[in-house]
Formats: structure tokens, C-alpha cells, sequence
């Protein structure tokens, strides 16, 4: 840490790995439990706060370990259905159609107010250093606005894509590229 700074660990993921209690579709990986335990100590950094866009669906895996562990947690992203309350808007994007149904169509503009919001409720918290769980789309941006709020920032991406794919990946082959 430099300074007197707040530290956040952001670590951007897919909401099916949080294990949101009320989202359907969860993806269990132990290995998403074992980072967000350790990941502040992977960086010599003791994490004393987990906040989280759980969007009101908990109890989440992080949820359950700051339980666990004694530390503070915050859910910064409203309900869905909650949002107007704040000024933010339900409408944040939609998944298209087939053949093209892996594919979000965001609302920029929509998802950045929504980082403004947490970026102010993290803020306003008292905490030295703080592990911060989002939606992988929100990682390169919500990072530059912490920073801009001036918090010590380290930000990451988690994504598993064997955990998402349907094909056997449990070789110990090495890949073999082909190219000609």
C-alpha cells in the first residue's frame, strides 16, 4: 500500500460463478471460492471488506465468507427492481436471439451510471482494503473509476471458460496448434 491510500482488489467475473442464492444457472468453482479467499493474500494485502454486485440475489459465496471470516459485506448494486429508487434504470441490456444468444447487448450509458452508484457507495465506506466482485464486463471501467476516486486499485479478470463449455477439458495434454 502506498500511502494512507484504500486499497480495492477488483476481480471481475461471470455472475453465475458468485453463487448468488437466488440466481438460476450457478456454476460451482471451488476455485472461485479459493481466490476470493486468498487473493488479498496472494498480495500481501489483508482484506478487511468484500463488497460485491450481487444485485439483491444473495446469499453469495462472498457473501457467506465475510460471514465466516468476520468481515464486512456489501451488496452495492440494488435489485433490479429496486433501481428506480436511485435513479438508475432496470434496462441494462438483453441477450439476443438465436443464433447469436451467447451475445449481450448492453447499455453503456445504463451500466456506467450504475458504476457511479457503486463507485460512491465504496466510497462512502470505511475500510483499509477492500475485495471488489463484479460482472466481468464492468472490470477496465469500474477500475478507472476507483482510481479516479483515488483508491490504490488492482484489478483482475476471472473467467473460466471450461467451466462454460460443454466439451471434455479434463486432458493433460497440452494444446496442439496446427499451423500451415
Amino acid at each position: 500500500m502506498i500511502g494512507n491510500e484504500r486499497v480495492v482488489i477488483l476481480v471481475g467475473t461471470d455472475h453465475k460463478l458468485q453463487g448468488a442464492g437466488q440466481r438460476a444457472g450457478n456454476i460451482e468453482d471451488p476455485l472461485y471460492l479459493e481466490l476470493i479467499k486468498r487473493l488479498g493474500q496472494l498480495m500481501g494485502l489483508q482484506v478487511d471488506t468484500i463488497f460485491e454486485e450481487a444485485s439483491g440475489l444473495g446469499p453469495t459465496t462472498a457473501e457467506k465468507l465475510s460471514i465466516q471470516s468476520g468481515m464486512k459485506y456489501h451488496d452495492v448494486d440494488p435489485h433490479v427492481d429496486k433501481r428506480y429508487i436511485h435513479g438508475l434504470s432496470r434496462d441494462t441490456g438483453e441477450w439476443l436471439n438465436e443464433p447469436f444468444s451467447s451475445v449481450l447487448w448492453t447499455k453503456h450509458e445504463a451500466q456506467l451510471r450504475r458504476e457511479d452508484f457503486w463507485t460512491k457507495k465504496i466510497s462512502s465506506q470505511p475500510f483499509q482494503v477492500a475485495l471488489m466482485i463484479c460482472g466481468s464486463l464492468h472490470t477496465l471501467s469500474l477500475a478507472g473509476k476507483l482510481s479516479d476516486a483515488g483508491f490504490e486499485v488492482y484489478a483482475h479478470c476471472y473467467v473460466p471458460y471450461d467451466k462454460f463449455c460443454r466439451l471434455d477439458h479434463s486432458t493433460t495434454d497440452p494444446p496442439v496448434s496446427k499451423i500451415t
